[in-house]
């Protein structure tokens, strides 16, 4: 029995010489495990992850059921952003006030001083114009029933 190496492999001639179906088995089962890897590494990158999870910003237009917030930052200015889509998100900055909220066709959830805040659909945030809130979170409710869990 004597062992050589090729190509970086150990490889026993002896035992190649007398079974050589099994070697040819081997090398097929070891291709074909290294074909599924691919496939399946090539599938998890062209798939595109959920959208479910997190709020997408979208450009405003004159659309009025999307989830719209009016914001200030000192440095910044004023600016307008426009959400759709179910799940949590916007965080804003430090230092950005939120100067009103409307919701659109959409049940949100907002926080602001440690405390979750519901805004039902058709809403525009509850505080005086000319006030501003520091909210710390908002989230597009995914199911219609803002009593649920969603």
């Amino acid at each position: 029995m004597s062992g050589s190496i090729e190509s970086g492999i150990a490889v026993n001639s002896v035992e190649h010489q007398s079974n050589p179906k099994e070697l040819h088995m081997r090398i097929k089962k070891a291709a074909l495990a290294v074909t599924m890897l691919m496939a399946a590494t090539t599938a998890s990158v062209l798939v595109p992850a959920s959208s479910a999870s997190a709020m997408d910003e979208v450009p405003c237009g004159n659309r009025t059921d999307l989830v719209k917030i009016h914001w200030y930052h000192p440095d910044a200015g004023a600016v307008w952003k426009c959400f759709a889509n179910d799940g949590r998100g916007v965080r804003p900055t430090e230092g950005v006030r939120t100067m009103e909220i409307r919701t659109g066709n959409n049940d949100i959830y907002w926080w602001a001083n440690g405390k979750r805040h519901l805004l039902t659909r058709g809403k525009t945030s509850p505080w005086p114009k000319g006030h501003s809130v520091r909210v710390t979170q908002i989230r597009i409710l995914s199911c219609k029933n803002p009593d649920a869990t969603c």
